[in-house]
This record gives C-alpha cells, structure tokens and sequence, in this order.
C-alpha cells in the first residue's frame, strides 16, 4: 500500500534548495573539464542572435518586433524554441560581457543549464519527499546526480538538461493541482515553458493521461461513483481543470515566447513540426554494427540503459519498480483498499 502524501514543510524547501545548491557548485567546479560537442557549438551562435535582439529591446531606435529584427535575431536555428537559446546569449552578453562576473565564455553560456539542473535536483527531491518522505527525496537526487550521461549534459548550453528539468517540473505541478485549482494554471504555463525548451515534452501530457485515468478509475472503485458527492471535488474536476490549462495556457505560453512565429505563424510552425518529424539520422555504433537509420533492435534501449546507469542506481530502480507493481497489483484485487489517488501519484 503506498503512503498517502507527505504534506511539505518550510524546512523541506530549505533542505531542497541546500541540495540544489550543492549540485550547482559541483557542477560549475567541474564545468572547465566538459568539451564542447558539436550542437552546443550551434546553440553557441544562436545565443548570440537572441541576446542581440534583447538588446534592442532597450534601444529606441531598434524596432525590435519588426520582421527584420525578429528574422534577424531567430532565422538561425529556428528548428527549436528560442527559451533556451536566449537564456543561454542573456547570460553570456551580461554576465560575461557587461559585468564581467563570470571570466568564463563557455560557463557564462551553460549557466541556465547548470542552474536548471540544480533546480532539478530540488524538485526530485521533493517528489521523492511527498511520496516517501525525504530518504527517498534524497536517494532520488544521488541517483539522477551521479548516473554520467546525466552529469555530463547538465554542464551544457544545450537542452537535454533543462527539458529534463522542465518534465520534473510539470510533474511536480501535476501532482499539486491533482487539489488545487491554483496549481493547475501552473501546471499549464509549466507545461508552455516546457514546449519554449524543447519539443520532448509535448509527450509529457499522454503520460499523464494515463496516470490521470488510472486514479479516477482507483477512485471509482473505492467509492462505486465516478463523481465526488455534491459540495466535494473529486478526479474528474480536477483533471477537468488541468486538460483545460494544459491546452490553453501551454499553448499561449510557447507561442508568446517565441518571436520568430509572430510572422508566418502556420507555415513556420508547420515547418516546425515538420523538420522533427523528418528529423535528420545520426550513425550509431552497436556491437560493431553501424546503423544509420531506424529501425534499430529492440534491445537497444535496455541495452544502452544497462549500460550507461550505474548497477546500484539500476537495481534501486527495478526494486522501486515491483515494490509499485506489488501495490498496484493489490488495488486491482482490493478495490475497496484502494489507496485514494496514491497509485497513479507514484506512476509520476
């Protein structure tokens, strides 16, 4: 049986900013140590272009929201949202250029990565906390800080990084509004910030449909109604809520955010989609034998996973994972046990 949630403290916030803390200067003492691969190197100038163009938000005589300007500053690279990419020029033009805080060109550029990295760091935490108070909290932000591939791309100016953060942070407003009306507005714009970084997230939502369907059905098990009595709030409403935010505010956030769809708004969007659907092939070595296109074994996933995560953090995971499918295996058979939104809150 899963515990219910553990409400969260002041001091759980404080323990979770004190992690995210130490994650960040872990990560800024080893930055020098990671080279530059070879999308970073294009994100590097596509910065540039963003940052210029903030710039001419303070310049009265740059009509900034021109189509010159816009083209100017966001035709590079446009095969991704700009959240990112400008974050990574803003940083670099002030924190290096203009104040000189940061002598670094490289870190001042990967700092929004490291940072959202560290604040990824905090919301793992968190989840982990809620559902099973902080040792797990805590277990959960040793295993995503010390599997490598991981470690690696949070030093970054690039986007693997910060759509990880992004998906944490969906989730973690997703299980919040799972009570709060409040929360679901943030589960929207979160969800938009998430699409403003990169296009994985867009998958996030059929996930959770999944886990919003899973716990409305709990819920109709144990109370024999799909609506709460009159006067409460139950699964439906609340998912109500949050698929409305979903929609609307995600997708008012990733347009807004994005100057370069001002103009041509369909056909740059369908031009959008387009590339990611077509996405071009990168060669993959596996066992000696080089593929350059799908489809690839079926074995690969699991394979590559057995081996790049560390076999403590690996076996930790496949525990976790019966130890859920053992409780949920005991909601299917006990409908009357079932646990009041627990099940579907530990699929997240």
């Amino acid at each position: 049986m899963i515990n219910p949630l553990i409400a969260l403290r002041r001091r759980d916030h404080l323990i979770g900013f004190g992690l995210a803390l130490l994650h960040l200067t872990f990560l800024l003492s080893t930055a020098a140590q990671v080279g530059v691969p070879r999308d970073e190197s294009f994100y590097f100038y596509a910065a540039d272009r963003a940052a210029d163009w903030v710039d001419g938000l303070f310049d009265s005589k740059v009509a900034s929201f021109s189509r010159t300007e816009i083209d100017r500053g966001f035709e590079y690279n446009h095969e991704h949202p700009v959240l990112m990419k400008m974050l990574f020029g803003v940083s670099h033009r002030v924190l290096h250029d203009k104040l000189g805080v940061i002598d670094s060109n490289m870190t001042a550029y990967r700092l929004p990565t490291m940072v959202m990295a560290a604040l990824a760091s905090w919301l793992a935490f968190l989840l982990g906390l809620m559902l099973h108070g902080r040792l797990a909290g805590v277990l959960g932000v040793l295993a995503g800080i010390l599997i490598p591939r991981v470690f690696f791309h949070s030093h970054l100016a690039c986007f693997d990084g910060p759509v990880t953060f992004m998906t944490l942070l969906i989730c973690y407003t997703y299980l919040r509004a799972a009570r709060s009306r409040g929360w679901a507005i943030a589960c929207g714009v979160a969800f938009g910030l998430g699409l403003a970084t990169k296009l994985n997230t867009f998958f996030v939502p059929f996930t959770l449909l999944a886990v919003a369907a899973l716990d409305t059905w709990t819920f109709r098990r144990r109370t024999g109604a799909w609506r709460a009595p009159a006067g409460q709030r139950g699964p439906l409403t609340y998912y109500s809520w949050i698929a409305v935010s979903l929609i609307v505010l995600g997708l008012v956030v990733f347009l807004a955010h994005w100057p370069w769809l001002y103009y041509d708004t369909l056909p740059r969007l369908r031009s959008y989609f387009a590339f990611h659907a077509r996405h071009v092939d990168y060669p993959v070595d596996y066992f000696g034998f080089l593929y350059f296109k799908p489809p690839f074994p079926v074995h690969y996933p699991f394979v590559m996973s057995a081996i790049t995560i560390p076999l403590g953090i690996l076996l930790a995971g496949l525990i976790g994972f019966g130890v859920f499918a053992r409780s949920a295996r005991a909601c299917f058979k006990a409908p009357a046990d079932a646990p009041d939104r627990r099940s579907a809150e530990a699929m997240v």
